[in-house]
């Protein structure tokens, strides 16, 4: 009876340090993923555990603990793990330890092509391109398929998604980089191709400007971006660039003039007051403004600015004539192919995407249309004029993104080389032809190494 007693005690004791390792090795493993007194504290301590909750992993490259979208995922991720019953996201940034953005995009790159890695991915700060071209994002379709609240009638830039003949990305709002002008001017314009720009350009009136802000820099950054989907062939992991239309481009930047903002920005004071570039396209001293559309109090701004005046958006002058804007998604989150919790990963996607938040005036357009048409009628609410104007602006720019076929990624190393090597060029010493042959190398190597 004495023996087994003593073995029954010595069985109690093991019991009772293996629960208390588990206790230990559990506590260990629900440290707050940031340290406490960070910026997004109170959204980074979600919950205090997982309890029974399946795990899923959500990976970005963020440096900067002041920048608004990080602060905004994590508060999204946070309010999402507090209100599932059935899943719980946990960060991981790849640029933690003080990582520069390649060193978090190798390391990234590293665990995904082992097999590992996070469940999704946010892609601010990393093109989807290479990505796509390797099999390591999933297709969406088939979960929205399967979804009656995501379809292309309540996806705003549903077509756009699917540039890549499937859906990759999901992001909850946009902004479209274009160009402004009158109607007329629009109306005027046959084919908005490089050659009509420098034809406008050259017939200019003394006292009227081309476009703000213009450098010939700027003209090879902006038009090498609308040039890149069409030179990068993803699947034979080649580029296009050695060639006439890419040669065109380059030459055309030589003969672009550059906007003279000192002498500009003085003349554009009127008795005392400041004429933004809005009111001066209205006047007639401006033909073009770049612009970064970002919501409907942009196009109200528009209408207030210049006493009712229409401006519309044409897009930057492309090689092959087709006007329109590049659609930038804000915080693109993407599901990784090797996740095996697909639905889990859908449901964060779609709780983003469908925020109440999201209707909110932020940097950006909502991608759900029911929150975009909430954001015309209250931003129209809240004007003392041009109501109508505002709303038959918002309908129309609505109408046109959703024919966009395109969200204009690009892949950045590859506009790098570009504008590396446009530099000789610039200063006298190398042709466009010789520049066109030096980025064909530089890039066809890069594709090799990156999507072959």
């Amino acid at each position: 009876m004495k023996r087994l007693f003593t073995l029954w005690f010595a069985a109690l004791l093991f019991l009772t340090a293996c629960g208390g390792q588990q206790k230990t090795e559990q506590a260990e493993n629900l440290k707050p993923l940031y340290a406490t007194g960070s910026p997004a504290e109170a959204v980074l301590e979600t919950t205090e555990k997982s309890g029974e909750k399946i795990e899923l992993m959500l990976g970005v490259l963020d440096n900067s603990a002041q920048h608004k979208q990080r602060s905004e995922i994590y508060s999204l991720v946070g309010e999402f793990n507090n209100q599932n019953a059935q899943y719980h996201v946990t960060i991981k940034n790849y640029r933690e330890d003080g990582k520069t953005l390649e060193q978090g995009r190798q390391s990234l790159m590293t665990e995904l092509l082992a097999g590992g890695g996070p469940d999704m991915l946010v892609l601010d700060n990393l093109s989807p391109l290479p990505l796509i071209a390797k099999g390591l994002l999933l297709d969406l379709d088939t979960l929205a398929s399967e979804d009656p609240d995501v379809t292309e009638k309540n996806l705003v830039i549903w077509n756009a998604l699917h540039e890549y003949s499937g859906m990759y990305l999901i992001a909850p709002r946009f902004v479209l980089d274009t160009v402004k002008c009158l109607p007329e001017t629009k109306d005027a314009i046959e084919t908005w191709d490089i050659q009509t720009y420098l034809e406008m350009e050259a017939a200019l009136d003394d006292g009227t400007e081309m476009i703000y802000h213009m450098t010939p820099q700027n003209f090879v950054e902006r038009l090498a971006v609308r040039y890149l989907p069409n030179a990068m062939d993803l699947e034979t992991a080649s580029c296009s660039f050695d060639n006439e239309e890419f040669v065109e481009i380059l030459a055309a930047a030589c003969r672009v003039g550059s906007y003279d903002s000192e002498k500009n920005d003085i003349e554009a004071w009127e008795d005392g007051v400041f004429q933004t570039a809005s009111q001066r396209i209205a006047a007639g001293q401006l033909l073009f403004c770049a612009e970064w559309a970002a919501s409907v109090e942009d196009l109200a701004y528009n209408r207030t600015i210049t006493d009712g005046a229409e401006l519309v958006y044409i897009g930057w002058p492309a090689p092959e004539g087709e006007s329109g804007g590049r659609l930038v998604l804000q915080m693109p989150i993407g599901i990784c192919s090797r996740t095996s919790q697909p639905q889990g990963c859908w449901e964060l996607l779609k709780y983003i995407l469908k925020h109440p938040r999201m209707d909110q005036n932020h940097p950006g357009f909502p991608c759900d249309m029911t929150k975009y048409q909430l954001m015309v009628t209250q931003t129209c609410d809240s004007l003392s004029n041009y109501q109508d104007l505002v709303r038959m602006d918002a309908n129309n720019l609505l109408q046109r993104i959703r024919a966009y076929g395109k969200m204009g990624f690009y892949d950045e190393a590859v506009l790098n080389i570009i504008l590396e090597e446009a530099d000789a060029m610039f200063e006298g010493n190398a042709t466009a032809e010789e520049v066109a042959r030096l980025v064909q190398d530089r890039a066809s190597l890069y594709m090799m190494e990156q999507y072959g």
